[in-house]
């Protein structure tokens, strides 16, 4: 992976519906709506049915090939990054079998418009304009940083211009940012050492969006390492595989698991997660299980008891961006949820 030298809401519990319930319901599909006209037991019922699940999509690049021209090759690393496609296909093969229906795989992407057109089809796919979902982006390859901004590099790029031939990750957490809630989950197993020419500046504000974390492979101006003791897999991927294996792991405990052994692993290595405003999710499990189902729905039926106050389904959503009542609380927030909250 090295590249070169280079608010609260009411506290009383309702015994009946309130108008944004009556209001949920008769917007409701009929599968889900009775009688507007009175909340009954019936439509209570169906806000506290599971809802169509959201939708899991994964997009996981793997560029291993590289053939980088450069003016003079010795003042630079071997071009390849030994395991890179396997990684990515291994990660796909893990979150398949943890409820993603959507995977695509990106093998050696020579420009960065390839990798471009692979990410603008996954956010159309996930209609993430429109509708809450679950995103992963993996990405296992060479990359650097450049004034704090890190870059993805494709198989063939420049070497002499590799900041303009290389895709600014910025790009990519832009075009897939929920728009309606949900989460997108980033992993880089990316070198992150600084280009000659940075001007030392560093970034203002965090580069994860709201509800988006990215967990990178290595902290900030250090290098990754593709495999260790001839393993077929790099230190980064195979934790986050494990992670992925386990049931009833939160997101925050994957990433811990990762910082903690890819560290203990190569002793120079350190993974280094980040999240927009805020923290991670809680209530978010790759492979959640009963007792986290049994929790998650004993937290929404305390939001509907007490009124689903707009400030209490907000922060539902927040801790819990992808449960069986996700959809429910989205479909309560309504048009105005992307405007925020006070």
């Amino acid at each position: 992976r090295h590249i070169g030298n280079t608010g609260s809401g009411r506290k009383e519990v309702i015994r009946r519906a309130s108008p944004l319930i009556i209001a949920l319901v008769t917007a409701l599909p009929p599968s889900y709506a009775q009688e507007p006209a009175t909340a009954n037991n019936k439509q209570l019922e169906a806000l506290l049915s599971p809802a169509k699940p959201l939708a899991r999509l994964a997009l996981a690049v793997g560029v291993e090939h590289y053939s980088i021209k450069w003016k003079n090759p010795g003042d630079h690393s071997p071009a390849g990054v030994p395991n890179a496609i396997s990684d990515a296909d291994n990660i796909l093969r893990a979150l398949k079998s943890d409820g993603f229906s959507e995977t695509r795989r990106l093998a050696d992407p020579e420009s960065v418009e390839q990798i471009k057109r692979a990410v603008e089809i996954l956010a159309k796919t996930a209609k993430l304009s429109s509708e809450p979902a679950v995103i992963v982006f993996y990405f296992a390859g060479h990359g650097f940083e450049l004034n704090s901004t890190p870059y993805l590099v494709p198989a063939t790029a420049d070497g002499e211009q590799l900041p303009q031939s290389s895709l600014k990750f910025d790009w990519i957490v832009q075009q897939l940012r929920p728009a309606n809630r949900g989460i997108a989950i980033f992993f880089l197993d990316i070198c992150r050492d600084t280009m000659p020419n940075s001007n030392g500046r560093s970034r203002t504000g965090e580069l994860a969006q709201d509800d988006q974390a990215v967990l990178f492979a290595t902290q900030r101006g250090s290098v990754a390492t593709s495999s260790l003791n001839n393993e077929q897999t790099s230190p980064y991927a195979k934790a986050i595989l494990e992670g992925l294996a386990v049931d009833e792991v939160s997101l925050q405990g994957i990433f811990d698991n990762v910082e903690t052994t890819v560290h203990g692993d190569t002793d120079f290595q350190k993974p280094k997660h980040e999240v927009g405003p805020g923290s991670i999710p809680s209530g978010f499990f790759f492979r959640p299980r009963k007792p986290q189902r049994d929790a998650q729905l004993k937290e929404w039926k305390k939001v509907i008891e007490a009124g689903a106050a707009r400030g209490c389904v907000y922060r539902y959503m927040s801790k819990n961006p992808d449960t069986a009542y996700t959809r429910h609380a989205w479909l309560l927030l309504g048009d105005d949820f992307t405007n925020g909250l006070e």
